[in-house]
């Protein structure tokens, strides 16, 4: 079969095996569920869950994309709408049958973004992407948010300016800690847990640009990759050893998507690796907080795609005063906050609905607490636990490490 004519080049190139692969969807609904051994099975794909249709599940949206390789669909606005209706979460790749699409090559959510970047180039983006992208284009953030404004909640906190002194760590703040009030705790919390570990580290404050994730996921590959070179030639200039990120976004996209534009000379971490580090090295000692019952949520990017998920919980345990207890769908079965994929942005509604189902699981643990790693989980989460009157009260990791450290 000829291959059909894409505008889009990582599409075509991975269209001439991916489509072999397409062809051998089994129909399963694996995508959808996750199934136990104990013959229950959780919802899995909050995009199937919500709209029903097969086209809205993972097997479904390539099942879409081999029939326009084959000639018998086009893209166009419709299809558009499906294929943004999805997180990318990558539950569709956990459970799929098919070994082939759990591969960084074929995986669903790699396929499903290269859709996306088809869209873009065709003029398919929806319009409040367009807002994000226009935003980033212009400001470095996808918020709106001045440049200037960037290192603003750090200014009373006495941190090194990377830009003017050397540090051995950056702390890679990203761009929802440091211009939504409400998360921007979770920036002050992590440079109080640095601080008090006696750390050599430092922020990049105004000059720090997105990450790119948002560009990468709704499809503005042109843009992502100016974002990623500059990013890496950046921290490779500045000569740090090591780069910590408290939002999952950031630490994924750095960590797996920049290595396929060039090597950043560093480690990355997500802050949940770097303070286990440090506390099971005893680095940091950490004090009895009051007793609390909390329940962790597994973030999309830090868990399933990063694969990263004892660290957090390592914490938690390590906290003196803090039980943990879990949830029925936890680490790769984790339900997705619902923010994710550029969802929040494009249909409000369908993530706030998608969150407040997470909300009501965190409250049948008994926890108090519903705790997670990731400012685009804080905000969904959280605004589902106001907007149903939730007894919950939302907190992030380095929240609580802050509380306990000595």
């Amino acid at each position: 079969m000829p291959i059909p004519e894409y505008k889009c080049k990582e599409l075509a190139e991975t269209m001439k095996v991916a489509y072999a692969y397409i062809q051998c969807c089994l129909r399963c609904r694996t995508c959808g569920y996750y199934y136990t051994p104990v013959e229950r099975h959780f919802e899995a794909c909050p995009s199937l869950w919500k709209h029903y249709f097969a086209a809205y599940a993972g097997g479904g949206k390539l099942t879409l994309l081999r029939l326009i390789h084959e000639g018998v669909l086009e893209w166009n606005q419709e299809l558009a709408d499906i294929v943004y209706r999805c997180n990318l979460c990558g539950n569709c790749r956990e459970n799929c049958y098919s070994l082939a699409f759990r591969t960084p090559s074929f995986n669903h959510v790699r396929l499903m973004e290269l859709m996306r970047a088809e869209l873009v180039q065709r003029g398919f983006m929806l319009p409040d992407h367009q807002v994000l992208i226009n935003s980033i284009k212009n400001y470095d953030n996808p918020w709106q948010g001045p440049r200037s404004g960037k290192d603003r909640w750090a200014k009373r906190l006495s941190v090194k300016d990377l830009n003017k002194e050397k540090a051995e760590i950056i702390y890679f703040v990203g761009c929802t800690a440091a211009y939504d009030t409400t998360i921007q705790r979770i920036g002050v919390a992590t440079v109080q847990i640095l601080k008090k570990a006696g750390l050599n580290f430092g922020i990049l404050g105004a000059k720090e640009i997105c990450c790119g994730s948002v560009a990468a996921r709704i499809g503005e590959r042109d843009l992502f990759r100016e974002i990623a070179r500059r990013n890496i030639e950046m921290f490779n200039q500045l000569g740090v050893s090591t780069i910590v990120t408290a939002c999952a976004g950031c630490y994924k996209t750095i960590y797996e998507d920049y290595p396929d534009l060039g090597k950043v000379n560093a480690e990355v971490l997500h802050i949940t690796q770097y303070l286990d580090r440090l506390i099971q090295g005893k680095k940091i000692k950490l004090n009895e907080v009051k007793k609390i019952k909390v329940t962790y949520h597994d973030p999309c990017h830090l868990g399933r795609h990063a694969k990263v998920f004892e660290e957090p919980r390592n914490i938690l345990k390590a906290i003196p005063g803090v039980e943990l207890v879990e949830m029925p769908r936890s680490r790769k079965a984790s339900w997705c906050c619902g923010a994710g994929g550029g969802v929040r942005s494009g249909f409000n509604q369908w993530s706030s609905e998608t969150a407040g189902k997470r909300v009501k699981e965190a409250e049948a643990t008994g926890a108090e607490y519903l705790v997670s790693a990731c400012p685009f989980c804080f905000q969904n989460l959280n605004s589902a636990i106001e907007r149903v009157d939730s007894r919950l009260k939302m907190m992030d990791v380095v929240e609580l490490v802050e509380q306990a450290v000595v």
